[in-house]
């Protein structure tokens, strides 16, 4: 990693090379894909997230939430992160952006979650207020030319499920432990393309059988929460394994 410079082109050949130039301001995002000529992939989702941090949130210090209510399509995610601030979260059909519809947050979190009513009612913000779209992009196989994508450039998924850190920290161990492993690297490049590919298509899919049976309002997913529910009460081992649950251990 280095900092104060900004990344201007990357030159895939058999000796790839970066070219970055330390006096001009850094760009964001990932245009690596483009200057490469990787294939981009996308699945549309018809709703956004909006995050915010707060102080002074009375809810549970040591309780995180992360609710969705099918009902109005959202759910709300409240998480502690210590020295009285809080993490805040909702999805909605339309973007949010800026402290000054802090107040319409709140009372749509509370639409979604009556209890957030009271543990907003002196919460402070303290950050930006801003809405992103849950879209997800990704490449098929990010290895070309001697250049390999990882993170939000190889896949980006819907941030209502947290998976975004993960992927990246897994992709990196993936790439180390396959290059590590063979003194072929674009042959170890395409072992880690693979398996990213094998990965992120995992992941996606569970999330889409979250959004289906717990955010969906459609008759088709009330059809299927009608039948599900009641046996996930019955055992909520049922429940697809996410980062929502802790692992369960051997005893359990």
């Amino acid at each position: 990693m280095r900092r104060g410079v900004t990344v201007e082109q990357i030159e895939p050949r058999a000796r790839p090379a970066v070219v970055v130039n330390g006096s001009k301001i850094e760009r964001r995002g990932a245009p690596s894909r483009k200057w490469v000529g990787f294939t981009v992939a996308e699945q549309m989702h018809d709703y956004y997230m909006a995050g915010v941090l707060l102080s002074d949130v009375t809810s549970p210090p040591d309780t995180m939430y992360f609710v969705f209510n099918p009902q109005f399509d959202m759910c709300i995610g409240l998480i502690p992160i210590g020295k009285n601030r809080h993490r805040a979260y909702y999805t909605m059909e339309y973007r949010l952006q800026g402290t000054q519809v802090i107040d319409l947050f709140f009372r749509e979190s509370a639409r979604c979650y009556a209890p957030l009513a009271d543990y907003y009612a002196a919460a402070k913000c303290i950050g930006p207020l801003a809405s992103f779209d849950v879209s997800e992009l990704w490449v098929e196989h990010p290895h070309r030319d001697g250049v390999v994508l990882m993170g939000d450039a190889a896949s980006t998924s819907d941030p209502t499920y947290g998976q975004g850190l993960s992927l990246a920290l897994r992709g990196a161990r993936v790439l180390l432990d396959e290059l590590s492993a063979n003194h072929n690297w674009t042959a170890a490049a395409s072992h880690y393309a693979e398996k990213h590919r094998r990965w992120r298509g995992a992941c996606c899919t569970v999330e889409g059988w979250f959004r289906t049976l717990f955010q969906d309002p459609s008759s088709q997913s009330a059809a299927l929460r009608e039948k599900a529910m009641p046996l996930i009460t019955e055992d909520p081992t049922r429940v697809p394994r996410s980062h929502l649950q802790r692992p369960r251990t051997a005893r359990e």
